[in-house]
């Protein structure tokens, strides 16, 4: 691909010598639906027409664009059609979107017929934890629209900072909206601003007014979140009678108190009144329900209503704050915690827990937006953890995003409205940072929002994404380098063969690995698959105990060496052994230990770390049985370990 910027020259003489590379739609991101190329070449000039057509028989958002010798034609049903040929004539031209009627360009001849897969392809950006302005967002939603991308999901409000420009609640953007330090995970307290080291920020209604404007000429939706009942230490610190009164502490909301729904329903008639998407985002997530078990006001509501227990009170509010907006005309999405809150049709559900609470959502009948953090979490290093700055996530690379496929397994794939990722900013404090963990992961995505799976092809995409990426980076874009990419731990890319490879591990008593991270149960340490770089990667075997086992080979075998990975993300509590002592024996009784192993880890650092436990050298030794004792450190957590790898 050639994607090229040129200044304009008034000069005529100027204009007429200037040099114009040849581009080609074939080239663009998102893989268009079919693309014809022939012989031939179309040199546009200044202030040329292009011929825009209606055509009712295109579907929303598709186009027809065919280059010939006597021109661009473009055809649509809807000014998004038009708008989205003239992003892939943009693309391959290398001249903007907004340039393309003034300027000096060449294409191929061609003829385009494309049309989305699915009319959601959304960004959320977090803008609570650290805040982005309105340039660092115009700046963004120019590179969403150039992949057509269309949805912008701000996430504008959690503990951490309130960003909405409330009038009803004032202080909700003065203590609400201000903290006393940036804090990597807690240990700050709200404040007012001006007060000595308050970071932080909010909107302005004409900030909000001017994003919404400039996504909507782009044809994208700002779809506002305001988080509830949980996440809202926030509101709490502005406004502390909202505070359940229960000697136990959450950032939750009081759902008892009916000052609460005052402030919810006040703020959200704001909120509407700024942003005229058809969806309000109300979250519903990660609620922590304690300070509601001992709450009198929460008892009371409990009563009043014949709810059965406290956690009945999430569905109490987000049913009623659903009932609020659909009276004013809107509808309301949730994360997918939402599901069980018995909401109406119209809720859509947002499945960010893995796919299979949006297939659950599906079979109810339910919309549902793709967001799951294996595919969709853009908090993640892309490449070797311990190359990049420090993430919330663990590694997620563009190959991984590409291979999603948001309607797989959906009983009726209709329901699925689209594909969403999401960027949440504990440790992203800068627009540059930002724009490093969204693009190029956010070209995969694109693809995968609009392009048809017939059209895809990785080693494909893997090439247009990397010279876009390097296009994008010239344009002052902060960009993930495709070329230095490492990629995923070798070891994990193929089954490893080795001695124990199937043979039998016993655990001491009481050892057991955690539900959620079992990797296969009783032999996923001798199965002969690797974890790679994210502990979520089903290969990874997690404890939340000191770990004791033993591995019969069946027979006495030379062995020579033995290595076992572990890892440490303390973000997610997880910590390399304080020490690690194998042992062999030749008869199951008499056990000789061969090491201790103790890494130099720092409990304190951010970021995924991995450790070698190994022992090698030597001549081999006859070996039947090899036990594996490690401990855990003084801040406990999970003791996370992959495939004991014997030679």
């Amino acid at each position: 691909m050639r994607i090229r910027t040129y200044s304009l020259i008034v000069a005529a003489a100027a204009l007429c010598s200037c040099s114009v590379e040849e581009g080609t739609v074939a080239d663009v991101i998102p893989a268009p639906a079919s693309v014809e190329l022939t012989e031939g070449t179309y040199s546009h000039k200044p202030w040329s027409d292009i011929v825009y057509r209606e055509d009712s028989s295109l579907g929303p958002e598709a186009y027809r664009l065919e280059v010939g010798q006597e021109g661009v034609v473009i055809a649509s049903s809807d000014a998004a059609g038009r708008f989205y040929a003239r992003q892939t004539l943009a693309m391959a031209t290398g001249v903007s979107e907004q340039k393309l009627d003034r300027r000096f360009w060449k294409v191929g001849f061609c003829k385009v017929e494309d049309s989305p897969r699915f009319p959601y392809r959304g960004m959320m950006l977090d803008v609570s934890r650290h805040f982005f302005g309105k340039d660092f967002i115009f700046k963004h939603l120019d590179a969403m629209a150039a992949v057509k991308l269309n949805r912008l999901h701000l996430h504008l409000t959690d503990s951490e900072g309130w960003r909405f420009p409330s009038e009803s609640y004032p202080e909700l953007n003065r203590t609400g909206a201000y903290r006393d330090k940036e804090p990597v995970f807690g240990g700050w307290t709200h404040c007012e601003p001006g007060t000595e080291g308050a970071y932080g920020g909010s909107f302005t209604r004409k900030d909000i007014k001017e994003i919404v404007e400039y996504a909507d000429a782009r044809h994208i939706t700002v779809i506002p979140e305001i988080e509830m009942p949980g996440h809202s230490a926030e509101v709490l610190a502005a406004y502390p009678d909202l505070r359940c009164d229960s000697e136990t502490r959450s950032g939750d909301l009081c759902p008892g108190k009916e000052e609460t729904f005052s402030l919810i329903f006040s703020v959200l008639d704001e909120v509407m009144e700024l942003f005229p998407s058809e969806y309000i985002h109300i979250g519903g997530d990660e609620v922590t329900h304690k300070s509601w078990a001992t709450c009198s006001d929460c008892a009371r509501r409990i009563a009043e209503e014949g709810l059965e227990s406290p956690k009945d009170l999430q569905g109490y509010l987000v049913r009623r704050v659903e009932e609020y907006v659909r009276s004013k005309g809107r509808k309301v999405i949730g994360w997918d915690e939402i599901l069980g809150d018995g909401l109406s049709a119209d809720a859509a559900v947002m499945s960010w827990r893995g796919v299979e609470p949006g297939l659950e959502a599906v079979a109810q009948g339910r919309k549902v937006i793709m967001a799951p953090g294996t595919f969709c979490y853009f908090d993640t290093a892309q490449d070797f953890p311990e190359k990049e700055r420090p993430t919330f996530g663990n590694y997620l690379p563009i190959n991984q995003v590409y291979s999603f496929d948001p309607a797989a397994g959906a009983s009726d794939p209709s329901l699925v409205m689209g594909v969403q990722a999401n960027l949440w900013t504990e440790l992203v404090d800068s627009g540059d940072y930002a724009e490093y963990l969204l693009w190029p992961r956010g070209f995969a995505l694109a693809e995968v929002a609009w392009s048809q799976p017939s059209v895809k092809d990785r080693d494909n995409f893997r090439r247009r994404a990397t010279a876009l990426a390097r296009e994008m980076k010239d344009r002052g874009y902060g960009m993930f380098d495709l070329d230095s990419e490492l990629g995923e731990r070798l070891e994990a890319t193929e089954p490893q063969d080795h001695l124990a490879k199937g043979a039998k591990v016993y655990f001491a008593e009481g050892v057991k690995w955690t539900d959620s991270y079992a990797a296969g149960g009783e032999g996923a340490l001798t199965d002969g698959l690797c974890g790679g770089w994210a502990y979520k990667d089903g290969k990874w075997q997690g404890f939340l105990c000191d770990v004791c086992f033993m591995i019969d080979l069946e027979e006495p075998k030379p062995v020579s060496s033995i290595s076992l990975l572990s890892m440490q993300n303390r973000v997610h509590g997880i910590y390399l052994p304080e020490s690690l002592k194998i042992s062999l024996s030749y008869d199951g009784t008499s056990f000789e230990p061969v090491g201790v192993l103790r890494p130099q880890a720092d409990t304190e650092a951010l970021g995924a770390k991995f450790f070698d436990f190994s022992i090698s050298g030597g001549e081999p030794t006859p070996v039947r049985y090899i036990v594996i004792d490690a401990r855990r450190g003084p801040k406990g957590g999970f003791l996370f370990f992959d495939e004991v790898i014997v030679r």
